[in-house]
């Protein structure tokens, strides 16, 4: 297995399913929390439509991430596949500091993302060195995708140590293995119960701060 991050375990377990799936989701949390393929199929079956999806959602995934996804799922060629449907959002070319050459933003920095990504950058408004200085960081990460860098501990394991392959109860492929976690799922992991008591703890200036927003548009509170 390529690695134990939630995209590259779905795209593994993609790979044994490829021929049998026909729509896939694509996105961040949206997605991943909130599309139920099973709902989804059950639906679709009522409507007279024997089909079968799944959801490629992910915490946090941008569309850059999500282009180097739909190229990888494109390159298996899967005979059944015949919907790709995509959340939609801005092309962000800016990336989290504090996950500068982590294994999953090295991951998505094939040559074909890289490549609209500083496209995107050299077509901003923003001063020139700004845009050389994130240039530069995607350019980085392509580097290390190229070269294979900090893969070597993790090569040398898998060629020493090798294990078979094991989807069963990965928490990324979702309750029923098909890539949906509701949010719920995950209410007594220690991560989530902090966060949820942090934002009981100042519900209040939480609801300021969203207030104090202004949507493009009318200029109201966004939804």
């Amino acid at each position: 297995m390529e690695g134990t991050t939630p995209k590259r375990l779905k795209i593994e377990w993609f790979q044994t399913l490829q021929d049998e799936i026909d729509i896939a989701f694509l996105g961040s949390s949206h997605i991943y929390r909130q599309i139920d393929p099973a709902a989804f199929d059950q639906s679709l079956a009522a409507a007279g439509h024997s089909m079968r999806s799944f959801n490629f959602g992910v915490p946090g995934m941008r569309l850059p991430e999500t282009h180097h996804m739909v190229q990888r799922i494109l390159a298996m060629e899967p005979r059944q596949l015949q919907w790709l449907i995509l959340e939609a959002g801005a092309f962000r070319t800016d990336m989290d500091l504090e996950n500068d050459l982590s294994d999953r933003q090295v991951y998505w920095h094939d040559p074909a993302t890289t490549t609209l990504l500083l496209r995107a950058i050299a077509q901003d408004a923003t001063p020139l060195l700004d845009r050389g200085r994130l240039g530069w960081r995607h350019l980085e990460h392509a580097a290390w995708k190229m070269g294979n860098l900090g893969r070597g501990p993790k090569a040398m394991g898998a060629l020493f140590f090798p294990h078979p392959v094991s989807f069963h109860g990965q928490p990324g492929l979702g309750q029923n293995g098909n890539g949906f976690l509701p949010l719920n799922a995950q209410k007594n992991e220690p991560n989530f119960r902090r966060r949820r008591q942090e934002f009981l703890q100042d519900q209040a200036g939480y609801m300021a701060a969203r207030r104090a927003l202004k949507s493009v548009g009318d200029g109201g509170p966004p939804p």
